[in-house]
């Protein structure tokens, strides 16, 4: 845009970039570009070599807030234009402070939820194999061959009174017969329980 009057508060172009304390390539790039709002660069004069002004903190602000606060290659400038603009506007580069640590925490959770989905899922599969394998053994099967045996145990010594009374009676005077009888009968059960144990090995 060119104009015959320069518009107060603005400052030649060598003086904002000099108060930016960034280089006249930089500068000229950025008005070129659009990263400097149109309406914050004006040439003052009719002439093609009629000196360029700048309105230095709307031209410095735009020129901030147009850069991609992602992108490495503008970090830098975004810190050389951060300094500048701590002077007359601290809000807008705080608040933009701010944001972005908000985002790098963001980044920082998802990643830590990654690095714990896949520790997670490394686990599992090491635990799949050695069940595999018939290293690891589960809790349920554990439990469920617990109490199985339990009920077989249960289960035998309550049927010795029922198999061995009668024969008790027939020798029922003869003590040593009686007690034969019930040792044969629960050694009898006990040999059972020591193959059913084998099997849980």
């Amino acid at each position: 845009m060119k104009s015959k009057k320069i518009p107060k508060g603005w400052i030649k172009l060598s003086e904002f970039e000099r108060l930016a304390g960034l280089s006249s390539r930089t500068v000229a790039l950025a008005i070129t570009h659009g990263k400097i709002s149109a309406e914050c660069v004006k040439r003052v004069g009719t002439g093609a070599t009629s000196p360029m002004y700048v309105n230095p903190q709307p031209a410095a602000v735009s020129w901030y807030q147009n850069l991609n606060a992602g992108h490495h290659l503008s970090r830098t400038l975004r810190g050389t234009l951060a300094k500048y603009i701590k002077k007359f506007a601290p809000d807008v580069v705080g608040e933009d402070i701010k944001k972005n640590k908000e985002e790098v925490r963001e980044k920082m959770s998802f990643e830590e939820a990654l690095r714990r989905e896949k520790a997670a899922k490394a686990q599992t599969a090491e635990i799949e194999l050695k069940e595999k394998e018939g290293s690891l053994i589960s809790k349920e099967n554990v439990y469920n061959n617990l109490f199985e045996a339990g009920k077989q145990i249960r289960d035998a010594l309550l049927s010795i009174p029922e198999r061995i009374t009668d024969d008790i009676i027939a020798v029922v005077e003869n003590r040593t017969k009686v007690r034969n009888l019930i040792h044969d009968a629960i050694a009898a059960e006990l040999e059972k329980l020591s193959e059913i144990a084998q099997k849980y090995e």
